[in-house]
């Protein structure tokens, strides 16, 4: 197994383990950018963003805690 197959296995079971949290924040986004009288595609875009963002600094730092464990 390779450096970069062991981390994408890695990194996806954290974002598996995390889904909730996730869709979580996207959808709490979402809803306050409903409440706020925001248009749809302005909501939507955010908890987009949300969801990317969030996503991005699980998978960093599911590789931070994994870099030390790759013994390939």
């Amino acid at each position: 197994m390779t450096r970069a197959e062991y981390f994408r296995i890695v990194i996806l079971k954290s974002l598996r383990k995390r889904w909730s949290w996730l869709l979580g924040t996207a959808l709490l986004i979402f809803l306050a950018g409903m409440m706020l009288s925001q248009p749809l595609v302005v909501a939507a875009a955010g908890a987009l963003a949300a969801l990317i963002v969030v996503a991005g600094f699980v998978a960093w730092g599911s590789f931070r805690r994994h870099k030390y464990e790759y013994l390939g």
